[in-house]
């Protein structure tokens, strides 16, 4: 049995939130779950007004604050912006201040080390977002 798609899980949150599942919702959760990668807010509203000029830029804003809220869309603040991805296990971000390439990575030594150090400090960690700058090997090669 395969797991509920993005958009069934996302109909089941507002279901239980006693809202709607409207068309135009759907829509932006059908382009979410094909984009895949990181984008601001404003990047978003700019790619789906592209296909549809008359969706309204506050419809996306509700939109992708309920599917943050349903645990479904993840923000992530790089280089002091928020950033958008779809909700999956954890991982850390390496930034290149040349392109703004983002690239996912996950080291169970660097997580370790973490979890160690808030401990020793008397830390209970809930969460934690661990971004690398720097450059990537194209920019770092012109």
């Amino acid at each position: 049995m395969s797991s509920p798609s993005l958009t069934d899980r996302f109909a089941d949150y507002l279901h239980r939130q006693g809202l709607r599942f409207t068309p135009r919702r759907r829509g932006i959760v059908g382009f979410l779950a094909t984009r895949g990668g990181h984008a601001t807010l404003q990047s978003l509203v700019e790619e789906l007004q592209a296909s549809d000029p008359s969706l309204g830029s506050v419809t996306v804003y509700r939109t992708v604050r309920l599917l943050e809220d349903a645990g479904l869309l993840q923000r992530t603040v790089l280089d002091g912006l928020d950033h958008y991805e779809l909700a999956s296990s954890h991982h850390d971000h390496l930034v290149c201040e040349g392109c703004g390439a983002v690239l996912e990575f996950y080291n169970a030594a660097i997580e370790a080390r973490q979890a160690a150090v808030a401990e020793r400090l008397g830390f209970r960690m809930t969460d934690h977002t661990h971004v690398i700058r720097g450059r990537c090997r194209a920019c770092r090669s012109r």
